[in-house]
């Protein structure tokens, strides 16, 4: 099970999860996608880049990127959820955060919802 860590914003896999809040809401289509989401997590780990410093074009593209992604609808949505399960003081919430309609998260989540 991955799980999403509300402080640090990681995605962790568990086999045995520890408690964790189920984070549920609409969908539309500015959902999040799991490789968006890891590129924004890939570049917080690069990045910041030091006042002044000079930027590659890798660097400057990757930051229009993550710009693009983290002024999404679906990026918000996360980042409101992290913020109300700390307010709650959760540490670990799920949510679907799928890599599209082949993802095999995204067939289980469908499959759950529509047997629920």
């Amino acid at each position: 099970m991955r799980l999403l860590n509300v402080k640090t914003r990681e995605l962790v896999n568990f086999t045995d999860p520890p408690l964790y809040a189920v984070l549920s809401h609409r969908w539309s289509g500015d959902e999040l996608s799991y490789d968006d989401y890891c590129l924004v997590l890939q570049a917080r780990r690069r990045l910041p880049i030091t006042p002044g410093q000079a930027l590659d074009a890798t660097t400057t593209e990757l930051q229009s990127r993550v710009l693009e992604i983290t002024n999404t609808v679906g990026y918000r949505k996360i980042e409101g959820f992290c913020k109300f399960a700390r307010e709650d003081h959760q540490t670990w919430v799920y949510d679907i955060i799928i890599g599209g309609k082949q993802d095999v998260m995204f067939d289980y989540v469908s499959t759950d919802l529509a047997n629920a």
